[in-house]
């Protein structure tokens, strides 16, 4: 294998990563509607099985979704996310 397909490979690996810790954060989010960042991170943690997201990943995702307008920051506690329908 050339290095060039090794790089690809786990170029996939970690996009199929950052996909699936925005679908866990996406769909608690969905179900609580409003979370304290830190109970987030933990509950992230704790479902995804496959691997283990470094802390750094989770905030990247939220940070993302945050600017794609799905989720916001309680303007009264920047450490409230809520979710946005």
């Amino acid at each position: 294998m050339s290095d060039n397909s090794i790089n690809t490979k786990k170029d996939l690996i970690l996009n199929y990563r950052r996909i699936e810790v925005l679908m866990y954060i996406m769909n608690h989010m969905k179900n609580v509607k409003i979370c304290e960042y830190n109970a987030l991170m933990n509950k992230i943690k704790e479902n995804v099985k496959l691997f283990m997201p470094s802390s750094k990943m989770i905030k990247i995702g939220i940070e993302k979704l945050i600017q794609d307008g799905y989720l916001q920051r309680s303007t009264e506690n920047i450490n409230i996310l809520q979710y946005v329908p």
